[in-house]
């Protein structure tokens, strides 16, 4: 949950990171990815590939990193910022270990 001036900043996950946007609007910034990427309500998005990224209410805002705040967590809800102007859904998930080395042999070709 987020609200006022926010914004996250995540390190590469481990595995497919996804997030949807159940309230409100955000900026995605990802690290290799030229232009941020506006988000509003019902939109959601993937990453496949290991890379930062940040999430905040707009431009400018100087990003928190990610992981204390979700530390802090209570009741398995994140805040950020002020208000619950805006509510995530997300989490992460990967093929196993059989699947990445399987991945990672046909990728070098």
């Amino acid at each position: 949950m987020a609200g006022g001036q926010w914004a996250l900043s995540f390190d590469p996950p481990l595995g497919v990171k996804f997030n949807a946007v159940r309230r409100g609007h955000c900026v995605l910034t990802v690290d290799g990815v030229p232009e941020p990427i506006d988000l509003a309500e019902g939109d959601c998005f993937l990453l496949t590939q290991p890379r930062a990224f940040t999430l905040a209410s707009g431009p400018g805002v100087r990003p928190l990193p990610a992981g204390p705040v979700f530390e802090a967590a209570t009741d398995g809800t994140a805040r950020a910022g002020t208000g619950d102007d805006v509510i995530f859904i997300g989490g992460r998930f990967d093929f196993g270990e059989r699947a990445q080395s399987c991945c990672s042999t046909c990728c070098r070709r």
